[in-house]
């Protein structure tokens, strides 16, 4: 998807950026890449923790019917 890779090309040149971080995640879902949604949620997480964009992924994640996994995956 076309929104998804510019997203993922922003991530690459602005990796501390929360906003780009989580559009990049919430497209990833769309798309059903779960591996590369956990991989942003890890690395919002690590940018800050307490953002509130957190809790509104992971409960787009639960809203689609894919728990978040037991183990990690590497990050993008």
């Amino acid at each position: 998807d076309r929104a998804a890779e510019l997203y993922e090309n922003a991530v690459i040149i602005f990796p501390s950026d929360w906003r780009f971080r989580a559009g990049a995640a919430h497209w990833r879902l769309r798309n059903g890449d779960l591996e590369a949604f956990d991989a942003h949620l890890r690395a919002l997480r690590r940018i800050d923790p307490n953002l509130p964009i957190i809790a509104d992924l992971e409960r787009q994640r639960a809203a689609a019917g894919t728990p978040e996994p037991e183990s990690p995956t590497p990050d993008p």
